[in-house]
């Protein structure tokens, strides 16, 4: 790579990250690349990508001399990414690549570096999985509505421009960024977000996924996460991501069968985008057309979280059984409790004394759940296995503790 152009002093540095030309590079960049797709500015100039799609966004075809201005743009751009993180740098270098950090919402990085040019990309604050993350929370957000989910998952996307590329479903053997680290342990954050990002995405695209579940085993006096069965793999047709009380969960359906089932998704322990290879290339699977138990809780495409979380409050696997109207007795000064558990769509009938009776349809193994937690404060009333259940899996309890 030949000698960086350097401007004489910081002023000029800020006349670069005020031009005109950097700021289309930056847009360039920021909304058509990431790590695995970076954009190629050729030594000849002219014939490079950078400056062929500048040139396309500009409407002006560039002169040698321009696209010598491009060159020095991008080494002054990716030398302010570098102060970012070298301790060298003085305070006043610092905080102009700090103004710089912020302005674009990211750094220019250097990809790799030839004889025929240099590739470019850039690294925002925020990664996909990140992004992903945060749509995810948005899209279950039972409080808000489908205009409100719309402009913010819009707004999101548009803010960060994030370009997402092919990278969740092309497989590398060296280095593989979606792969889970394979140890006992695991670190909550960083995997979280791996999951978040793999599943959102095939949600989005309709793919189809394969998982190991995992669960806590008692290590050196300490838990540790571990696979619950290293011998079974799932394979899944995601639908949807719920937030839930504070956990995180998906909604799904094996391979085959139709009804719907819950997993903790912090409770995954190894998690891909199903693959089959065809001419020697690995190609998605599509997920199975989704069934009529699910349907319920989509409209127009958009997933309908405030229904299901007040169908399925407790996620318990949904039963044979379906959904029932059920009926029971709380305490009036409970009732948030179970306003909490099935929304605000409930019929009430005053009891007097404090008591309410309380009319719901929701999933049945979730109402019997919530009525065994809750029994301090609630009764079943209706129907007559609901009240048989709940007292059988309570004596069963009452018989389980230790005197």
């Amino acid at each position: 790579m030949p000698a960086l152009l350097k401007p004489e002093n910081t002023n000029e540095w800020k006349n670069f990250l005020i031009s005109e030309i950097s700021l289309w590079l930056v847009y360039i960049l920021r909304t058509k690349t990431n790590r695995d797709n970076p954009m190629l500015y050729s030594r000849k100039g002219l014939d490079g990508t950078v400056c062929s799609e500048l040139a396309a966004h500009t409407g002006n075809v560039l002169s040698e001399k321009q696209a010598k201005t491009v060159e020095r743009c991008l080494e002054v751009l990716t030398d302010m990414g570098r102060w970012l993180t070298d301790n060298r740098s003085g305070c006043e270098r610092k905080s102009i690549a700090y103004m710089a950090y912020v302005i674009f919402g990211g750094r220019i990085c250097i990809s790799k570096d030839t004889n025929a040019g240099t590739a470019y990309y850039f690294e925002p604050w925020l990664s996909p999985a990140d992004v992903s993350l945060i749509c995810a929370a948005v899209e279950s957000n039972h409080y808000l509505s489908a205009g409100e989910r719309n402009f913010l998952l819009e707004n999101t996307v548009n803010a960060l421009g994030i370009n997402r590329g092919e990278s969740f479903y092309k497989r590398d053997e060296d280095d593989d960024p979606w792969k889970l680290p394979e140890t006992q342990g695991y670190n909550f954050e960083f995997t979280m977000l791996k999951r978040i990002a793999i599943l959102h995405e095939a949600i989005r695209r309709g793919f189809k996924i394969r998982l190991k579940y995992g669960c806590y085993v008692c290590g050196k006096k300490r838990p540790v996460f571990a696979e619950k069965n290293p011998d079974k793999e799932s394979v899944l047709n995601p639908y949807a991501i719920i937030f839930l009380r504070g956990q995180c969960y998906l909604v799904a359906t094996h391979e085959g069968y139709k009804n719907p089932t819950h997993y903790r998704i912090d409770r995954i322990y190894d998690l891909a985008v199903k693959t089959v290879l065809q001419n020697g290339e690995e190609i998605a699977v599509p997920r199975e057309e989704m069934p009529a138990a699910l349907k319920a809780y989509f409209k127009e495409g958009y997933f309908l979280s405030e229904k299901y979380a007040a169908d399925h409050s407790l996620m318990a696997y949904q039963s044979a059984r379906d959904r029932k109207v059920c009926e029971f007795l709380i305490d009036e000064k409970q009732l948030s409790i179970a306003v909490d558990h099935f929304g605000t769509q409930l019929n009430l009938l005053d009891q007097g004394e404090g008591r309410l009776l309380v009319r719901v349809k929701a999933d049945y193994e979730n109402i019997k759940l919530f009525c065994i937690q809750q029994c301090i404060f609630v009764s079943p009333v209706s129907p007559p296995e609901l009240k048989a259940d709940v007292k059988e899996s309570l004596k069963a309890a009452y018989d389980k503790i230790i005197i």
